[in-house]
């Protein structure tokens, strides 16, 4: 008896092991293209990253802005946009809170903007931040959510006088409905995308983790199946029958587009213990056919945590304002009426021209003895 759990619980500790292990034993290409599959079955999860350039060259003719150029690529490279969030699939929730920085010569800037968007309630919610600050001297607005309500019955809506088409177009793309069709379209876009790239691209480094390096051809062909993969996954759904078609060109307009320039991309991927995404580290470089005019490198890194249970920063159960139009007016009173209003400018009156009297044809008044 002692013998038979024993090696029970040694059975169950191999398959634990195999199975933590599994994606390492895995070929590149295989473990790569399964934690795809992985990561975007979750229900839900966190997620955090930054974007940046790594590079810009934009040859200048040196008559005329060679120092503008220069400065332009000095302020550019200095710039980070960072984002953190959360997606639950499930209740068709999302979150990001956008951190734009700026880095260089003792000046260091950082602002973010926090937004949920709750598409089954068709609501969005937007953090305190630089618009709670520059909003009118009124508490009503300070520490406190900014709502924008655009259900079916949104005031706001009503108010801003939209036709049918515009109000039933924002209510398509604010609903459950609609994100179920975007998350299972960005699904298929990046699984697409991914599943033709040969094998012999795919390798691991020395700390096991997953590259992939795509050359030129590689490079053009995915990014022309996720650019337009996501805007007809977005746009179809919205657009007008006749302009929805016109998506179709899209295709080929991109590929075009992508075969005047060299592109080289390369993703570093690290896997959890079960297989999905927890960092993955992107560099894309573009230039002209010969390097010489035009060349730009961004770089980018993405972390992926609580996978199937999402945690959300902001609470729309906190004190919140609900935006309408008379909420804007107090914000943003016309610019019109305070000019008025500051200067006490009067309607211009009508003038009456004077009769022009004739040479001699006045006559001189009898003076009283």
């Amino acid at each position: 008896m002692r013998n038979k759990i024993t090696l029970s619980f040694l059975t169950l500790a191999s398959i634990l092991v195999m199975s933590g292990c599994s994606s390492s034993t895995l070929s590149p290409d295989v473990a790569f293209k399964e934690s795809i599959h992985k990561t975007f079955d979750a229900k839900g999860y966190n997620y955090s990253g930054e974007v940046k350039l790594d590079k810009l060259m934009v040859k200048a003719d040196p008559s005329s802005m060679p120092l503008e150029m220069k400065k332009i690529e000095s302020i550019a490279k200095a710039v980070t946009i960072g984002f953190t969030g959360a997606v639950d699939s499930t209740n068709a929730k999302e979150e990001v809170t956008y951190e734009y920085k700026y880095n260089k010569d003792n000046v260091n800037f950082s602002m973010k903007i926090p937004v949920l968007i709750d598409y089954g309630k068709q609501n969005i919610y937007i953090g305190n931040s630089l618009l709670n600050t520059f909003l009118p001297e009124n508490e009503e607005y300070q520490n406190k959510l900014i709502k924008v309500d655009l259900s079916k019955d949104s005031q706001l809506l009503k108010d801003l006088n939209m036709s049918g088409d515009d109000t039933g177009n924002i209510n398509k793309v604010f609903s459950k409905e609609w994100y179920d069709k975007y998350q299972k379209s960005t699904k298929e876009t990046v699984n697409k995308a991914f599943k033709d790239i040969n094998a012999s691209s795919f390798s691991r480094d020395d700390k096991n983790q997953l590259v992939l390096k795509l050359n030129n051809e590689e490079s053009a062909k995915f990014l022309t199946t996720m650019v337009s993969g996501i805007m007809n996954g977005t746009l179809k759904e919205i657009l007008p029958p006749s302009e929805a078609k016109e998506l179709e060109s899209v295709t080929p307009m991109i590929e075009m587009m992508m075969g005047m320039f060299k592109n080289q991309t390369q993703f570093t991927t690290k896997l959890d213990g079960n297989g999905k995404m927890s960092n993955v580290d992107m560099k894309f470089d573009m230039s002209d056919a010969n390097n010489t005019d035009f060349n730009v490198g961004v770089i980018s890194n993405m972390k992926f945590s609580n996978f199937d249970k999402p945690k959300f920063t902001i609470d729309t159960s906190m004190p919140s304002v609900t935006i309408d139009k008379q909420s804007f007016e107090k914000m943003y009173p016309s610019s019109q009426n305070s000019y008025k209003d500051e200067y006490a400018f009067e309607e211009p009156t009508a003038v009456t021209a004077k009769p022009v009297k004739k040479k001699g044809s006045s006559k001189r008044k009898k003076s009283k003895k």
